[in-house]
């Protein structure tokens, strides 16, 4: 998780018995060490909970910069 409310939602989850879960300083951080974590068949899903004004223009700019890690990461082939 990133941004202003990953600490808010940590703590839902926390309440709801959920603990395998990470707070990230960014968005690269976070595909990064979703990646390092899967698995042969694994998916790494990009699934935004709330708005991230606090780091992108627009939902948009975000899909974009997700693209560009996401394509720009080396999966060893």
């Amino acid at each position: 998780m990133t941004g202003d409310t990953s600490y808010k939602i940590a703590e839902a989850l926390i309440g709801a018995g959920f603990n395998n879960y990470s707070i990230a300083s960014s968005l690269e951080n976070a595909v990064k060490e979703a990646m390092a974590s899967a698995t042969k068949g694994d998916v790494v899903l990009f699934s935004p909970a709330c708005s991230s004004f606090d780091s992108f223009k627009s939902y948009e700019h975000r899909g974009e910069v997700f693209k560009n890690i996401v394509n720009n990461i080396d999966v060893g082939r």
